[in-house]
């Protein structure tokens, strides 16, 4: 029986490739090294798993090396759930992200503007976890500070089409006084309200509540005089 040159390895059998047992061959053939393992230590923390899979230096861009989405952004398992490697980047160095925030690339802005990247999934700069690059902003300011969404260059996206408008399709302007936030989105206050009386008059012409419900009539005299204010 033969057993394999990895000290610590407890295989004995009659195959080995390189006087390695079949486990750390494969090891050698796709990682280079017979002791390279992917498996983490229980307990280690996110930003270790990022360092795990390490990063390109590239420019002063940090491109990570491991696993990417569909979009091009790096991810990482975190408690058997994908998390953006950018963000834990951020959040180790930066702090906690606040909510509905996104994380935006200043890298990618700076090259975008000045004509050396397209964006997209084949973006180089989304794989960045330099936390140097990385700024927590908002979903409107994200979208509104997009290279792709300025001057000499077109919107991509509906979200960066609606960030540059000024004026709601009635023509009242989005500003700080007659501007809420619902769902997310932007949303005028002057057409809510009329949208609201407008409903108001079209439920009160069918015969219903204010909320669409049906309006029950009184079915006795004593529930019509309390109606008219009368005294029993």
């Amino acid at each position: 029986m033969k057993s394999c040159a990895v000290a610590t390895c407890e295989y004995r059998g009659r195959y080995l490739k390189r006087g390695w047992c079949p486990k750390h061959y494969v090891r050698w053939r796709k990682h280079g090294d017979p002791l390279k393992t992917l498996r983490r230590e229980n307990g280690s923390s996110p930003y270790s798993a990022l360092l795990f899979h390490g990063y390109e230096r590239v420019g002063e861009c940090f491109l990570y090396k491991g696993k990417l989405d569909r979009q091009g952004y790096g991810h990482v398992g975190v408690n058997s759930k994908p998390v953006g490697a950018h963000r834990i980047s951020y959040e180790t160095w930066h702090g906690p992200i606040p909510e509905d925030f996104h994380i935006d690339h200043i890298c990618h802005n700076d090259d975008a503007h000045a004509g050396l990247c397209d964006g997209g999934p084949t973006c180089s700069h989304r794989r960045c976890i330099n936390p140097a690059h990385l700024e927590a902003v908002s979903a409107q300011s994200n979208g509104a500070r997009s290279p792709h969404s300025g001057k000499g260059h077109p919107p991509r996206g509906m979200g960066a089409v609606h960030t540059l408008k000024t004026h709601c399709p009635r023509g009242h302007m989005y500003d700080d006084e007659n501007t809420r936030i619902h769902h997310g989105s932007r949303e005028c206050k002057t057409c809510a309200r009329e949208k609201a009386r407008e409903r108001r008059y079209r439920f009160r012409a069918q015969g219903l509540t204010w909320d669409g419900r049906p309006r029950v009539k009184p079915t006795n005299e004593a529930t019509l005089a309390l109606g008219r204010g009368n005294a029993l």
